[in-house]
Order: structure tokens, then sequence, then C-alpha cells
């Protein structure tokens, strides 16, 4: 098992060896997939599936131990990334393999590997001045902390959420199991009835078969729209900090703004209209199931743009 005390020994040694590979890929000659590109991936790799991990764990378990371990190694993670982004050497040599004449015979996967590198580079701020780089790396720093801090006020905000249910009628629809936790919950807080909290094992079993429609969207619209301690808390640590660094964010990225433009994936420039004109969904009673909202109709010829994504229409779920 993954402790807190295991994230920073463990960084240690995986950034140790990814810099050493960065260092090992900045002098190989000649360059050839084999000898840059598969050990240069192999060490970061591992540096990223780890890192990856204390992420998962400190958003699924979070414990403040766990927290704190991945809000202290943030910052070095970051710097690192930046800096392999903006790392010239290593960007030359990608650029050399690129007009290889090994290159001409890569397969799709090596090309769009390598297609992407060099757009990363870019966006990277590789081909920025040394100081815009340094502003640079330094704003993305400062985000990733403010990010971070952000997604945890949310999850803070989340866990302080409840609900005090004393009409077991309310409960109509819900598994016993589920009513028992509530109850257990309530109880341990010293209240009578049901409590009802935005986690998973409370919230998708509400959300799915209670049938009180007015309690699913009081539980609906509290998980999708801050209430006003969540707003306190998501914004009160990160919008002060936060707006200072956008003209200068700005001012660094200007040069690579175009890049942007002409490197991105071409699916984020086309923006399809949303339209369900070309989806057939079944006819069923708008009152079927429990609470379901009146179905779409079942005609494409009938299917109108008004009601296509409109907020709060969903097609009722076929019935046995």
């Amino acid at each position: 098992a993954i402790r807190p005390e295991h994230v920073a020994p463990a960084l240690d040694v995986l950034l140790a060896e990814a810099a050493a590979a960065v260092s090992a890929a900045e002098q190989v000659q000649p360059v050839t997939w084999q000898t840059f590109v598969t050990p240069l991936d192999d060490a970061t790799e591992r540096l990223w599936r780890a890192w990856g991990l204390v992420g998962h764990l400190q958003g699924v378990v979070n414990t403040p131990e766990l927290r704190e371990a991945y809000n202290s190694n943030l910052p070095r993670v970051t710097r690192f990334a930046s800096a392999l982004g903006q790392n010239l050497a290593l960007y030359r040599q990608y650029q050399a393999l690129a007009a290889s004449p090994e290159a001409a015979h890569f397969d799709e996967a090596q090309r769009k590997v390598l297609d992407n590198t060099l757009r990363d580079f870019r966006l990277g701020g590789a081909e920025l001045a040394p100081e815009a780089q340094q502003r640079f790396a330094a704003i993305k720093e400062e985000l990733s902390a403010l990010s971070a801090k952000f997604s945890q006020n949310v999850l803070d905000a989340t866990d302080a959420w409840s609900l005090f249910i004393e009409d077991e009628a309310r409960l109509k629809g819900l598994p016993e199991d589920v009513k028992a936790a509530a109850h257990a919950a309530a109880q341990k807080d010293g209240k009578a009835g049901w409590k009802l909290t935005l986690q998973m094992p409370c919230y998708l079993p509400v959300q799915t078969w209670g049938e009180d429609r007015d309690l699913r969207e009081i539980l609906y619209r509290a998980s999708v729209r801050p209430n006003s301690a969540m707003t306190h808390w998501t914004t009160a640590a990160t919008s002060t900090a936060s707006l200072p660094c956008a003209p200068n964010w700005l001012r660094c990225s200007a040069s690579i703004r175009t890049a942007i433009t002409r490197w991105r994936p071409r699916w984020r420039r086309t923006r399809p209209k949303c339209s369900v004109s070309c989806v057939t969904w079944p006819r069923v009673p708008s009152r079927s199931l429990p609470g379901t909202a009146p179905s779409w109709s079942s005609s494409r010829a009938n299917s109108s743009a008004s009601t296509a994504c409109r907020p709060g229409t969903w097609p009722s779920p076929p019935t046995a």
C-alpha cells in the first residue's frame, strides 16, 4: 500500500532517474527511436505514473497526511514538467529525429507520438526567450498549486454538505441498506431521521431509485451548483491569488498563441451543432418510472431543435 511517508522518497528516486535520462537524451548521437525516444519515455513514464497514483489517492482517500504529501511535492513535480517542456536541447533532438531518414519509415503510432511531442514543446514554451520561460514556468507552478487548492476546497465543501430528512415517506424507493446507512449517519451526528450526503453511496441511490422528485432535485442542484458555503471555500483561497497571474500568463504565452491554434487537435477547432435529430429514442410514457421526465419523440421528423439538449430533458428508459 502507498502511504504518505512513501511519497517524497519515491519522488526523490524517480525525479533523479528522469533527470538523468533527460541529460543522457540531450547527448544521444545519432538520434533514433530506440536510443532516444524509448529510454526517455520509459524514465519519465515511471515518474508520471507514480505521481498519478499519488494524485488519485489524495483525491479519493483524502486524508490530511496524503493531502500534505501531495501539496508539498507538487511544486517540484511541476518544475520538472515545465523544464522538460522548455528543454531546447531535447526539442532540437526531436526535430533532428523528425528530419532523419528513419522517420520516413515510422508507423502511424510513432508519427503521432513525434508530432504530438513537437507540438507540446511549442505549447510548453520551448521557443520563448529565457526570461519569458522563467516567468512562464513560475506562473505554471503557481497555477498548479492554486488548481490543487481549488479542487481540495471543492472536495471539502462536498464532504461538508448534508440534508437531514425526518419524514421517511420522502425516502420511498430507496433500498433498505441505503436507508439504514443514512439513519446511522444521522444518529452518529446526534440527530433524528436520516442524513443524506453527496457521497456516491448515498447520492446515486437517491438519483436512481428515489421517488421524491423534489428530493432528487435538491441533491442534484447541490452536486452541480455550489451553495454559499462551497462558494466561499472554493474561491476565497484562489480567486484573489490567481487573478494577477492572468496578464502575466497572457504576455508570456503571446508568442505561442499562433502555435496553439495551429497545433491543437482538430477536434478542438470543430464544434458541431448539438442535435438529437439523428437519434431515435423509444416512446415511453413519461411516468413509466417514478419521477422520470417526459420522453423525447421517437420520430426523427418530430424532433425539434428546441428540445435538443435542453437542460432537464432526458429520454425515459424503456420499460421491460
